[in-house]
């Protein structure tokens, strides 16, 4: 799932902005406010941690993302400016609980090697879905790709939450 998020936060979201007609200005001032805004929501992860487990975090705030991209074709400029604002998000509060709980459940004597594992593991995902993602692109509008890969990523989480909800980890 974290390639989800990688996908969505390095690929398509730009492609979406400039489809919609924004230009490289535009975009400038957009990303400026969405670190500005990253700055302030930082915290948010760990009051999500806090009130419900990190993992349920993850897979809340991985559903809000592909329900972002799903009504991607159904609204205008204003909204998906928004849209890409909580999506960023998204992003920065699922790599901090996703670092919580790797770092709570990988024994101190393998974690250096099982985090550039996983590191290395999702790298090599989004290379192959971006490198995948290219021809269909070419094929597909970034409207419709974000609707179906939104549709996914909404599926896969729900799933995900199913498989997760009795799991104990710390």
């Amino acid at each position: 799932m974290a390639v989800s998020f990688t996908i969505g936060y390095e690929l398509l979201g730009d492609i979406l902005l400039i489809d919609f007609g924004l230009d490289e200005d535009s975009l400038g001032v957009i990303y400026a406010a969405i670190f500005f805004a990253n700055a302030l929501f930082s915290r948010s992860s760990s009051y999500l941690s806090n009130k419900i487990s990190p993992l349920n975090g993850i897979i809340i705030v991985l559903v809000l993302f592909g329900i972002t991209y799903v009504f991607t074709p159904f609204v205008g400029v204003g909204i998906l400016v928004l849209f890409t604002l909580l999506r960023n998000l998204f992003y920065s509060i699922n790599e901090n609980l996703r670092i919580e709980v790797l770092n709570k459940n990988i024994k101190s004597s393998k974690r250096a090697t099982a985090l550039s594992s996983f590191s290395m593991l999702r790298v090599g995902g989004y290379s192959l879905l971006a490198f995948l993602s290219a021809p269909v692109l070419r094929v597909v509008s970034p409207v419709d790709y974000a609707f179906v890969f939104g549709g996914i990523i909404f599926i896969a989480s729900i799933g995900f939450w199913g498989l997760f909800i009795n799991r104990k980890l710390r």
